[in-house]
C-alpha cells in the first residue's frame, strides 16, 4: 500500500490487511455505527477523526495530502497496533490507488476457464458468459497461455474462413462449418449440401483424385511441393485411384502420378502397393475403428441421411470379422440416425468389394439389383466409392 501510494510508514508494521475499506466525510459522531476492527480508513487533517478511527480498532489509518498526524496520535496508533501510512495524494486517489495495492493472489481465479485455439466460439459461449471475470483463457497443447477471449471478442465476431477441399458436404466436414466463411471449393465428388453467403469459386472436376488437382495447382502457379508434400499427395491419388486401376481414373491423373514419379525418384506402382499392404492390415484395429476412419455421409432428397464406409484390402481376410463389423455399423448407424450404414471391404488384388449393410438396406438392393446374404453383398468389379456406389445409391434414394 505504501509503495502504490508512494507514502511513508509513520507507524505500525509490514503486515496484511483485510478489512473494508472507508474514507471520512461524516462526523465523528456516526464512525462507529458501520465501521469494524481492522478496517481501513482513510482520512484527512481531522485529528478527531484520526483518532476515533484508531479507537474504533481500523487496521490501518491512511492520512491523505501530505498532512503529518500530532505526536499524539502516532503515540496512540502504537499503543493500538493500529498502522499508520502518510499519502501524499487526495483522499479520493488514495482511496483509488489502495483498491490498486491488493496483490493478484487475492483476487486471482486458481482454475481459469480455460479453452483451446480450434474451439468453436458458439461451444464456448454459455461458458465465458457464466463466469464472473468475463473471459477464457485461451492455451496451447502444454496448457500455456497463448490470448483471451473476453464476451466483447463474442459479439458479432469474424467467422473462421474455410476452403473445402475433397468434399462439399456438410456432414462430411469440420465441425461448425456452417457457420464458417466458405471462399472456395476444389473437389471431384458430385455437387454437395454446402451453402454459401455469396459467390465463390468452386471447382467440381471428374478426375480420379483431388490430389491431381492440387498437383496441376502447383504446375499452374510454378511452384514445386515439397518431397513430404509431393509423397502425400502420390499416396492420396494411388489411394483414390488404387493404383490407377479404379474406373474413375483419368489420364490427367497418370500424367500428374508420372511428374511425381520423376520429383521422387520412385517407381509409383511399388509405392502403392507397398502402401496398401501396410494399410490392409487391420488386424490390431477394433471394428468401430475400421467403420468410422473413411466413413461419408451423404443427405438424401427426404432430409435422411445414410453412411458409406470403405476399406481397402489385399485379399478377403477381414471377412473373418464379419460378425463384428456389422456390430460395429449398426453402432454407427444408431449414434446418427442413419437410413442404413455401410462398409465397402475393397480387394485390391481381385478387384471387387463385400458391401456390409446394416439398417434399411432395401435401396442398397435395389441399386445394385443384388440380395444381401448375411449382411453382405457381392459387387464384382466395383472398387469406387465415388463412381460405382455413392451414384447408384443416391438416384435411388
Amino acid at each position: 500500500m505504501v509503495e502504490v501510494l508512494e507514502g511513508e510508514l509513520l507507524a505500525g508494521e509490514d503486515r496484511e490487511s483485510s478489512g473494508q475499506l472507508w474514507v471520512i466525510s461524516m462526523g465523528v459522531d456516526s464512525m462507529g455505527k458501520s465501521m469494524k476492527q481492522g478496517d481501513i480508513v482513510v482520512v484527512g487533517d481531522r485529528p478527531e477523526a484520526q483518532r476515533r478511527a484508531i479507537e474504533l480498532g481500523a487496521g490501518v489509518v491512511v492520512i491523505s495530502n501530505g498532512v503529518r498526524p500530532e505526536d499524539e496520535v502516532l503515540e496512540m496508533a502504537g499503543e493500538q497496533g493500529t498502522t499508520v501510512v502518510l499519502s501524499p495524494l487526495d483522499s479520493y486517489v488514495t482511496s483509488r490507488l489502495i483498491q490498486l495495492s491488493v496483490p493478484c493472489w487475492e483476487v486471482m481465479s486458481e482454475n481459469p476457464l480455460t479453452v483451446h485455439p480450434d474451439d468453436l466460439l458458439t461451444e464456448i459461449t454459455e461458458q465465458v458468459m457464466e463466469v464472473h471475470y468475463r473471459a477464457a483463457v485461451v492455451v496451447d497443447e502444454n496448457k500455456v497461455p497463448i490470448g483471451v477471449v473476453t464476451r466483447t471478442d463474442l459479439l458479432n465476431p469474424k467467422p473462421r474462413r474455410v476452403l473445402l477441399v475433397d468434399h462439399a458436404e456438410i456432414g462430411q466436414s469440420v465441425k461448425g462449418v456452417e457457420k464458417a466463411d466458405v471462399v472456395e471449393i476444389l473437389d471431384h465428388h458430385h455437387v454437395g449440401d454446402i451453402e454459401t453467403t455469396s459467390p465463390i469459386l468452386a471447382t467440381f472436376d471428374p478426375v480420379g483424385s483431388t490430389a491431381t488437382l492440387i498437383v496441376e495447382r502447383f504446375k499452374a502457379a510454378g511452384l514445386r511441393p515439397e518431397e513430404s508434400t509431393a509423397k502425400m499427395l502420390l499416396a492420396a491419388i494411388l489411394s483414390d485411384t488404387v493404383i490407377l486401376n479404379s474406373p474413375t481414373t483419368t489420364d490427367r491423373d497418370r500424367e500428374v502420378v508420372k511428374v511425381l514419379e520423376e520429383l521422387l525418384d520412385l517407381d509409383a506402382e511399388d509405392f502403392g502397393r507397398e502402401m496398401f499392404e501396410a494399410s490392409s492390415d487391420v488386424s490390431d484395429l477394433a471394428a468401430e475403428e475400421i467403420v468410422n476412419r473413411d466413413a461419408k455421409e451423404y443427405g438424401t432428397s427426404s432430409g435422411d441421411k445414410v453412411s458409406v464406409s470403405q476399406i481397402e484390402t489385399v485379399g478377403t481376410g477381414l471377412l473373418e470379422r464379419k460378425d463384428d463389423l456389422l456390430e460395429a455399423l449398426e453402432g454407427l448407424r444408431a449414434q446418427n440416425n442413419y437410413v442404413f450404414s455401410a462398409l465397402m471391404v475393397t480387394d485390391i488384388t481381385e478387384g471387387g468389394t463385400q458391401l456390409l449393410c446394416v439398417g434399411n438396406c432395401t435401396p442398397v438392393e435395389k441399386a445394385f439389383d443384388a440380395r444381401a446374404r448375411e449382411g453382405a453383398i457381392d459387387l464384382p468389379g466395383v472398387m469406387s466409392r465415388k463412381k460405382q456406389v455413392a451414384p447408384a445409391l443416391l438416384a435411388i434414394l
